[in-house]
C-alpha cells in the first residue's frame, strides 16, 4: 500500500433552478449546491486529473499559486518560479543551468509544493558573472533588496521584464508583494548574493546608531 495524491480539476457545472421571487443569494446558493450534489450521484462532470506518489510531494491547483511562488517541476528535479497565472495554465521560470532559465507553462497540476527543508538559494537562477559585467536580468533571475525600513532583507526575483524595459520584481514566496522599477533602479538597488545585501544592511544600521547617539 502507498499514498497518493489524486487532483480533480471539474469543470464549470450549470444547474437548473425553480425559486420564490425574494430569495436572497446565499439562499439561492445553498440550493444550487444541494442540485449540484444531487447531479453529481448521476451525472458526473468532465474533469481532468493528476495521479502522483505522495512522496513526489503534493500537486498545487490554483488556489495554491502566486507571481512569485516557487516549484517544483513534477516528475523532475527542476525547481522554478511562477511568473504568470494565465486562465488555464501557469508560467514558471524554471531554472536549467548557471545564469539560465526556461519559461515552461502549464496547468498548476503539473508542478508539485516545494519540500520545506529545500535551499531556495541554491536551486533558483543567479546571474553569473558576464551577465553581472554586463548588467543582463533576465526573467526568472533572483537577487535580494536592502528594505531600509524594516531592516531586514528581500529575496526578489524578476517577474516579467515589460515592453517599455522595465523590471516586475516579487519578493520570493510572497504573495502580492510585486513592483515595477526601471534600468537603473535595478542596478542601484538589486544585488547579486545575500552577503552584499548584508553588508550594506549592517553598513546602514550602523550609520543609524551613531545618528541616534548624536
Amino acid at each position: 500500500m502507498k499514498e497518493i495524491y489524486v487532483t480533480l480539476d471539474l469543470k464549470s457545472v450549470t444547474v437548473n433552478l425553480r425559486v420564490e421571487d425574494n430569495l436572497i443569494h446565499s439562499e439561492i446558493l445553498e440550493l444550487a449546491k444541494k442540485a449540484y450534489l444531487e447531479k453529481l450521484a448521476t451525472q458526473f462532470p468532465d474533469l481532468s486529473y493528476s495521479i502522483s506518489d505522495a512522496a513526489e510531494g503534493r500537486v498545487l491547483d490554483f488556489a495554491d499559486v502566486f507571481v512569485g511562488k516557487v516549484v517544483k517541476e513534477k516528475g523532475s528535479q527542476k525547481y522554478g518560479v511562477v511568473t504568470q497565472i494565465n486562465q488555464s495554465t501557469i508560467d514558471v521560470a524554471l531554472y536549467i543551468s548557471m545564469g539560465f532559465s526556461e519559461k515552461v507553462f502549464g496547468h498548476p497540476i503539473s508542478f508539485v509544493e516545494v519540500e520545506e527543508d529545500i535551499n531556495l538559494e541554491e536551486v533558483l537562477c543567479k546571474r553569473t558573472g558576464l551577465q553581472i559585467e554586463r548588467n543582463k536580468w533576465d526573467e526568472g533571475h533572483v537577487g535580494y533588496v536592502v528594505d531600509i525600513k524594516d531592516n531586514s532583507i528581500l529575496h526578489v526575483v524578476v517577474a516579467e521584464i515589460t515592453n517599455t524595459g522595465n523590471y516586475c520584481l516579487c519578493v520570493v514566496n510572497e504573495n502580492n508583494r510585486c513592483w515595477i522599477i526601471d534600468e537603473g533602479q535595478m542596478k542601484k538597488l538589486v544585488l547579486d548574493s545575500r552577503e552584499e545585501a548584508e553588508k550594506i544592511l549592517s553598513s546602514l544600521q550602523s550609520l543609524q546608531s551613531k545618528l541616534s547617539e548624536n
